[in-house]
């Protein structure tokens, strides 16, 4: 058998015949997840895919599927919304099989059972989410002229929307998505894609993305069907998206729009009403009885200061009006703030020295080892 012989190829180390050892391909992956871990907690930004496009019917839908099991992992948008796939309840487990089996969760809106008549049908919608991304639902609307529902997905509310081509349609159509917006006091990212029947210079769909505060994505083509002029299919958000291109795909009467965009993970800890600063747990090394009395004792300190510290907590945290609107209410938050204070400066006062507890007990119970082994001797 011939010697192996290793050397440099490129910065890393191979064999005689430029294949790497087990071992640096293994350190490699190590230091990428490395990587990774320490990005994501720093809060670095991740580019996000999403596709979305109208099937004309169950077939299209079925061909969209089917597509993802010829693309390649790097290929597959995070995100996928298509329009005009109605389905029953049996069709829509199908399709989420297959989808499932390539990492997505599901949601769908605008189906009927099995046995209606097809007038009844509304045209539906499908949003699929790639497993490794959070997604949790928010709410939706079905109606015979259009149907839209919304997904949080990382954080950012994604509407999947679809009007049928009506001018009366597209104004109830947009009314409706203002009232659910309304309900929902969403606050933070939005972005809306889908078939909205108007292009989006002089549309009510742009009217009211415009008072919510966001934008229609830049294009590079002209029309989002293979035999039309307009383009009707796009996204909208209040935070920047890169510009839109068209697959090559030919799935159905309409293009399937691609629209990329940057995600940063982290959330700002002003968002966030209780910062996880303190530990309120119990060390292993002090007993419960010992922990009890220390709390009993950090309490009576507390108590003969007049809680003066508890008061400057409640001072510093004070988020309610200075003169509110329902004093009863008011009365109630103070008093349950000042509780927590008062409890949160007990478990955390500097006034007892934790760590010279347990050096405290250390000593204790070498003086009592001592005694034993002179009462031993004599």
């Amino acid at each position: 058998m011939p010697a192996m012989h290793t050397f440099l190829r490129g910065g890393m180390a191979t064999d005689e015949h430029g294949v790497r050892p087990d071992y640096e391909i293994a350190a490699e992956a190590k230091l990428k997840r490395k990587k990774h871990k320490i990005e994501k907690k720093k809060g670095f930004g991740y580019e996000l895919n999403l596709w979305t496009v109208n099937t004309g019917g169950l077939t299209g839908a079925w061909r969209v599927v089917h597509l993802f099991d010829t693309l390649e992992q790097q290929e597959k948008p995070n995100i996928l919304c298509l329009q005009e796939c109605s389905c029953t309840d049996e069709q829509w487990l199908g399709l989420q099989r297959v989808m499932t089996r390539n990492g997505y969760r599901g949601f769908h809106t605008g189906g009927r059972k099995l046995g209606e008549i097809k007038t009844k049908w509304h045209r539906g919608i499908l949003t699929f989410v790639d497993d490794k991304l959070e997604a949790n639902w928010i709410g939706e609307c079905s109606w015979e002229g259009g149907q839209f529902h919304a997904v949080a997905v990382d954080h950012i509310m994604v509407m999947n929307y679809h009007v049928a081509p009506r001018g009366d349609y597209i104004t109830q159509q947009v009314c409706k998505c203002q009232d659910f917006w309304e309900q929902t006091s969403w606050k933070g990212k939005w972005l809306i894609a889908g078939d909205f029947n108007e292009e989006w210079h002089s549309s009510w769909i742009g009217t009211l993305v415009t008072v919510l505060g966001g934008w229609q994505a830049e294009a590079n083509f002209q029309s989002t069907r293979w035999s039309g002029s307009r383009a009707i299919d796009y996204c909208v958000a209040n935070f920047d998206l890169h510009t839109m291109q068209v697959r090559e795909e030919k799935l159905s009467d309409h293009k399937i729009v691609e629209c990329k965009f940057q995600h940063l993970h982290k959330v700002d800890a002003n968002q966030w009403r209780f910062k996880g600063k303190m530990n309120f747990s119990r060390p292993l090394w002090l007993k419960q009885e010992r922990w009890h009395e220390l709390f009993d004792l950090a309490y009576l300190i507390g108590r003969e200061k007049d809680w003066e510290d508890s008061c400057k907590m409640v001072e510093a945290y004070q988020d309610w009006d200075e003169v509110p609107d329902d004093c009863g209410q008011a009365a109630v938050d103070l008093e349950w703030c000042m509780v927590c204070a008062q409890i949160s400066w007990a478990y955390t006062t500097p006034l007892i020295d934790w760590r010279s507890v347990r050096l405290r007990m250390t000593l204790a119970i070498s003086r009592r080892y001592n005694e034993l082994s002179t009462l031993s001797i004599i």
